[in-house]
């Protein structure tokens, strides 16, 4: 039992009793939160007036060997004193009391010392964890197992504790708590998450609510409300954000969702070298007036999943257009300054091939697509025509040339809505290559070789290789100026073997060099697969 004594003047029980006994405290929490809370409410505190008289002083000594949950009375025996005396007592009285109950804001009374924002020192890796920060009250949005509503670090001291930086609105961070919860229960007490986040425990609660209801994810890990001390104390920009703190109270690792597994908690237990990839927060100054693609961010490219540009003519970019298939890198193709017509080729290639003389234009005005023009007519229509167009896939596992040709499809029927591209089979004239006669077969004669080809100007040589080898060349680089598109009309499948010396420019040379193989081109009606491009504004 102790007594406190508090003198006042105009107490309204001073006429009725003289000596009140009432009950000033009822505590039930741990004893961290006696020594946190009372000790600077009820720690020697002398207020001295003017007047020089004493509003009350109390011995810290009081709370040595506290029960826990014990319920204490206390005594307040009561003597008059002026009304300004104790209407300005009972107001300091009061201020002492909120003060005691702003825990968090200090650390406990026994260090003495404050933990304000201005003295956070924000932690490395290898950083010892500060006595303050591991007696640190703080706020937890559900009551432990014995029913507590907050914990220090210091209650899991000697464990490995990870601290997951998370928040509602992440969708990773949400992901991630059934796999900790899973692996808290997997080590037991050798670990220990520690879910925290800045956000209110007003608002975390309804949201851990409806996430039990709805995705049925529950989870028994505690979750600390409110911070703002360990964000600053170990500051980042995005989440989830998880610090490492070892058994001997060091920063271990400061890692993403993907470094925690529990092949890493294990080495980390072992005190062995983690194999993981520190997560380094670099502060990008980011332009809100500019496109992402416009700013030079860090890691942009080694970020993507994906991209895409279209743009129209750019002035000081001559007109070109490339592709590149690279499976360490990714697939990429370039298209600057060409005309829609180029670009429909390009997305439609594996469908082909296709060339300007395998297409069909149902358009209103086809000049907008392609065009014969010359000098500044020429140039007015590049202007007002062509467009740049480019596309990158970092490569993955799966990734196939079929895959980034229909991403470029998709591009251009989003950033090209008034136009529809199909492919199609129609009666076309051609150049066909077909068989004279009843000529024998002229398959290779080395099938088990690996294959050859070579073409120049002067004449193609193949071993081992399919007819269409012969036909690209002719229509992509030598004849694709021809009248015709050039097609294979013979029906064999197979390989075959060519020499041929001729002026590959000329048909007619060609036709003369074909004739010991039996193979000739001729002019014909032949049903192949067509381009068609149409106008969805006629």
């Amino acid at each position: 039992m102790n007594d406190l004594y508090v003198r006042g003047g105009l107490c309204p029980f001073r006429n009725q009793y003289k000596n009140i006994r009432f009950k000033a405290l009822k505590l039930f929490a741990f004893r961290r939160f006696l020594h946190s809370a009372l000790a600077r409410a009820m720690s020697t505190v002398e207020m001295t007036m003017g007047t020089g008289f004493k509003l009350f002083a109390l011995s810290f000594a009081l709370l040595k060997g506290f029960p826990l949950l014990k319920r204490t009375t206390y005594h307040l025996k009561l003597k008059r004193l002026s009304a300004f005396s104790f209407m300005l007592s009972t107001f300091l009285f009061c201020v002492c009391l909120v003060h005691a109950g702003q825990r968090g804001l200090t650390i406990p009374a026994a260090t003495g010392v404050a933990f304000s924002a201005d003295s956070i020192k924000p932690l490395q890796i290898g950083d010892t964890i500060p006595e303050a920060l591991w007696n640190l009250p703080l706020q937890m949005v559900k009551a432990g197992q014995e029913g507590s509503t907050t914990v220090t670090l210091n209650d899991y001291k000697g464990k490995l504790i990870i601290l997951d930086f998370w928040a509602t609105w992440c969708g990773p961070c949400v992901a991630m708590i059934p796999k900790m919860d899973s692996l808290q229960q997997a080590f037991g007490s050798k670990i220990q998450f520690l879910s925290v986040t800045y956000q209110k425990k007003e608002d975390v609660l309804p949201f851990l609510e409806r996430l039990s209801e709805k995705k049925g994810v529950q989870s028994d890990l505690p979750i600390i409300a409110g911070d703002n001390t360990f964000r600053a104390t170990f500051p980042h920009r995005t989440l989830p954000h998880y610090v490492w703190i070892g058994t001997n109270g060091s920063v271990l690792a400061t890692t993403g969702w993907n470094d925690m597994n529990a092949e890493n908690l294990i080495a980390a237990l072992e005190k062995k070298d983690l194999d993981v990839t520190e997560k380094i927060e670099k502060k990008i100054s980011y332009d809100k007036a500019k496109l992402l693609a416009e700013q030079n961010l860090i890691d942009f490219r080694k970020s993507l999943i994906g991209y895409s540009s279209f743009n129209r003519y750019l002035d000081g970019i001559t007109s070109m257009f490339r592709s590149q298939f690279d499976t360490v890198q990714g697939f990429r193709a370039s298209y600057l300054n060409v005309s829609l017509l180029r670009l429909f080729l390009f997305a439609y290639h594996d469908l082909g091939p296709f060339d300007k003389r395998r297409v069909i234009l149902n358009v209103k005005n086809s000049n907008k697509l392609t065009t014969q023009l010359t000098g500044s007519e020429a140039a007015k229509w590049m202007v007002d025509n062509t467009y740049c167009y480019e596309v990158f896939i970092p490569f993955y596992k799966g990734l196939t040339r079929e895959t980034f040709y229909k991403q470029a499809r998709a591009d251009l029927k989003r950033f090209l809505p008034m136009y529809t591209c199909k492919v199609e089979k129609k009666k076309l004239r051609c150049y066909a290559l077909v068989k004279m006669g009843n000529s024998q077969p002229y398959k290779t004669k080395v099938p088990q070789s690996k294959g050859m080809m070579r073409v120049d100007n002067d004449g193609f040589q193949c071993v081992n290789r399919n007819l269409s080898f012969f036909l690209f060349p002719l229509n992509k680089f030598y004849l694709q100026n021809s009248r015709f598109p050039i097609v294979d009309n013979t029906g064999y499948k197979g390989n075959v073997d060519l020499d041929l010396k001729a002026d590959m420019r000329d048909m007619d040379a060609i036709n003369s060099a074909l004739k010991k193989y039996n193979l000739q081109f001729v002019v014909k009606d032949v049903k192949v697969d067509v381009l068609i491009v149409e106008d969805l504004n006629l």
